[in-house]
């Protein structure tokens, strides 16, 4: 899958043993590396002056606007530049690598650098797209400061004088994530403590870093040649959108991404960790059990598992999956508190077809169909997930194809 998904066709990269390209485009091939190196480090300083965590943490939903009025327009601005540089920079930096006689040190350190540039940087970096991360603290707080188990009890109106209730939402519905994460989630809050909402924010999102690079890790050491591992390294860590989204917003996908990945990897290496690695995705956010059905009939059919191995992976999970649900089960506390959540969840705006269509719904005021088209958009996704596992020759693009078309269809 991730050769599909992070390389380019092997006849677009030269063989590490072709070195008749001139001196001159190597140093060519060198300079641009650097400057897109440098350039990388220095937007991502800029995004931090512009949206520093130290400054604006205090500040209850701090978004674009609780910017003030003259400066938002330029603010924007900056942004958007910003972010053409870091994505010009980031395209440079690829086709160095594609296209360097070799991956020389002063390209490794260039990659390794502007990699670690945007991973520091984006720790202390606002959340100005989402306060997710409010709610994430509110709810381990809970959790593991409060001790009541956040399927069953929310934390406003209970706890509405703690100072997270001024910062996190949705706060008065149950926790919509998976006990995996809860546990996972665990680590940051036991090093920072909640005394201090600072040092919570910078550990969650150090932790929240630490997911990434080990997933860019993961990633490359799927690979055996060099110029595809430091390819494929580059393609994911030196991502922008990347580190915006999983650090500097500190959404908790990353740790999804993580396990699905993972359960991938497993899968093309016949390994019984592969369906309760997709467990564990899905019990971090509960969208990833699509991909359960899927893996398990891949494995059935075109890698060839056999009944006893297929068996023998499920009940690995279902342990698992057992070992996990069962501290926060409390009579099914766990399942029914996680479908309110959901439930609330699911009338959020999302970048979707759906979200888009119920939108559209509300406005002409039919809202009373919407679980309709709610049903609707389901099985048309299934039908067509359906055909993509089954049909598609390379079954690592298919599991990619399912995953776009989720999110594209449903959010």
């Amino acid at each position: 899958m991730l050769r599909k998904w992070f390389h380019v066709p092997a006849t677009l990269v030269p063989p590490l043993g072709r070195t008749q390209q001139s001196r001159g485009h190597s140093r060519l091939v060198t300079f641009i590396v650097v400057i897109s190196a440098l350039l990388t480090v220095a937007a991502w300083v800029m995004l931090h002056r512009l949206y520093g965590l130290s400054e604006h943490y205090l500040t209850p939903g701090f978004t674009f606007a609780k910017i003030p009025a003259e400066h938002l327009w330029s603010t924007i601005a900056t942004t958007a530049c910003l972010f053409v540089a870091l994505i010009a920079a980031y395209g440079a930096i690829g086709w160095c690598i594609l296209r360097a006689p070799e991956v020389s040190r002063t390209l490794r350190v260039a990659v390794l650098g502007s990699i670690v540039g945007a991973a520091l940087t984006s720790i202390f970096i606002y959340p100005v797209a989402a306060i997710d991360i409010f709610y994430y603290l509110a709810e381990l707080k809970l959790t593991y400061d409060f001790h009541h188990n956040p399927y069953q009890l929310t934390f406003l109106p209970t706890f509405q004088s703690d100072q997270l209730a001024r910062y996190g939402w949705p706060l008065h519905v149950p926790l919509a994530y998976g006990p995996a994460w809860l546990l996972l989630a665990r680590l940051p809050v036991l090093v920072s403590g909640f005394d201090s909402l600072l040092l919570a924010l910078l550990s969650y999102k150090a932790w929240s870093a630490l997911m990434v690079l080990a997933t860019g890790l993961l990633i490359a050491a799927h690979h055996t040649d060099h110029r595809r591992r430091w390819l494929s390294l580059h393609l994911f860590l030196g991502n922008p959108f990347i580190w915006f989204e999983a650090v500097a917003n500190a959404h908790n996908d990353i740790v999804m991404t993580f396990f699905v990945i993972g359960a991938v990897l497993a899968l093309g290496r016949r390994s019984l960790v592969a369906l309760p690695l997709i467990l564990l995705a899905a019990l971090v956010k509960i969208v990833a059990v699509v991909l359960v059905p899927a893996l398990a009939l891949l494995a059935c059919t075109r890698l060839a598992w056999g009944v006893r191995r297929l068996a023998a992976s499920t009940l690995l999970a279902a342990a698992v999956g057992g070992v996990l649900v069962m501290p926060f089960w409390d009579g099914g506390a766990l399942l029914s508190g996680m479908a309110r959540g959901l439930a609330f969840a699911a009338n959020l705006k999302t970048p979707s077809l759906l979200s888009l269509a119920q939108t559209i719904m509300e406005g002409q005021h039919v809202g009373h169909m919407l679980r309709a088209i709610r049903v609707l958009f389901a099985i048309i996704f299934c039908c067509v997930a359906g055909c993509l596992v089954w049909k598609m020759r390379e079954w690592e693009r298919a599991l990619g194809w399912t995953l776009l078309l989720l999110f594209t269809l449903l959010g």
